[in-house]
């Protein structure tokens, strides 16, 4: 990819530049930069350690130590080569050794971090629960997984044919490319994800096909697969009690491009309250449910989304932007449903969501039995 400069009358290739050459040094330079603004190859993450290297044994050094909102720990490696040098193997290393670390642990080298940043060490923790969510560190297990991040100028084939069969084994990793250009003075930088490349599907326009009425479109995944791609075994747990619970009130259990459904046939139309996706996420689908009696009604909507914030642990936005009030897809790790507390509530406003919609149906007032639409299985 290139940058370029233009007008009404030309365009000109911007200069790319090497860190080397704009003397930027790879630790205060380029992994400061980073360190400060995260967000850019590690979205929705938070910085914990730089240089970390408190281990039992071992003097190697992790530049820049994240964790996300999902408790995942994410290793940052960076290089300011062209090639990316032999990264991908000092990350699963690091990867390896990180994976043992517990939560004390966490709060201990977050503290550290703080001191050396001149802030205060004694609210690390009070930071990390804040960080976490409703559930803080009450949540269920750390760390849910550990990810990779290779930041780099370019990468060699060399890493990127190691990367790809890495994730080909379920290893979460990624390489983001950042390449610096200098305009005149100032410096741009393209920054650019690599691996895993962008998904294609999103931009192919590909035949339609007619589905008989009643019919449901080929699922994408198994059951098996959709569980086996969860991150976590507490995920995994959490779903299958919930999916025994679900068919025991009379669901048929479908499986989407990321996830598996409750199908409840009510009256004449098929009643789609929740999703469980294979990210280890509850959807809760005020989107398809504005569209069924009688959750049509925005005010039983909210009565819905009141019940579910009743649950320890979860807090739920009723949502903006959309065209109208409670009709998005808000969403919810699975983890919170860890606490036995947790789940036995939202068990029973699943109940009462069936209850309210089979009260309502008629058959004056039935619905054409409809499915899930292609548009809400792309999206959650």
């Amino acid at each position: 990819m290139s940058i370029f400069r233009f007008n009404k009358t030309s365009i000109t290739p911007v200069q790319t530049v090497s860190f080397p050459q704009i003397g930027w040094s790879e630790r205060k330079d380029f992994q400061g930069l980073l360190r400060d603004h995260i967000d850019v190859i590690v979205p929705g993450g938070l910085v914990v350690a730089e240089e970390f290297s408190n281990w039992e044994e071992g003097r190697r050094r992790i530049d820049l130590l994240v964790v996300d909102h999902d408790r995942n720990l994410v290793v940052v490696e960076l290089k300011r080569t062209e090639d990316g040098g032999h990264m991908e193997l000092q990350a699963l290393r690091y990867a390896a050794m990180i994976s043992r670390m517990t939560l004390d642990g966490l709060v201990d080298a977050f503290s550290a971090y703080l001191e050396d940043r001149e802030q205060d060490p004694d609210e690390a923790r009070e930071r990390l629960n804040q960080w976490f969510g409703p559930q803080g560190e009450q949540a269920a297990p750390f760390p849910a997984s550990v990810r990779v991040s290779l930041v780099s100028a370019d990468f060699s084939k060399e890493v990127t044919t190691t990367a790809l069969w890495l994730r080909e084994q379920g290893v979460d990793i990624t390489c983001v490319r950042f390449r610096p250009y200098r305009v005149g003075e100032e410096f741009l930088a393209e920054v650019e994800q690599v691996i895993p490349p962008p998904d294609t599907d999103r931009l192919i326009v590909a035949p339609g096909s007619r589905q008989r009425a009643g019919r449901r479109p080929t699922s994408e995944m198994r059951l098996e697969d959709v569980y086996e791609a969860m991150p976590a075994e507490t995920d995994r747990t959490i779903a299958h009690e919930l999916q025994t619970f679900l068919e025991s009130l009379g669901a048929r259990t479908i499986t989407t491009a990321n996830g598996f459904v409750p199908e409840y046939p009510v009256g004449d139309f098929s009643l789609f309250p929740l999703k469980i996706r294979k990210d280890g996420k509850v959807v809760v689908w005020f989107t398809y449910l504005k569209n069924r009696r009688p959750f049509d009604d925005v005010e039983l909507r909210r009565e819905l989304l009141q019940r579910l914030n009743r649950i320890p642990g979860l807090q739920l936005q009723e949502g903006s932007g959309t065209k109208e009030p409670l009709s998005g897809k808000p969403s919810f790790p699975l983890s919170v449903l860890a606490n036995p507390e947790a789940l036995a509530a939202f068990e029973d406003v699943v109940a009462w969501v069936l209850t309210e919609a089979r009260r309502a149906s008629s058959p004056e007032g039935s619905e054409e039995s409809g499915s899930p639409s292609t548009e809400d299985d792309r999206g959650d």
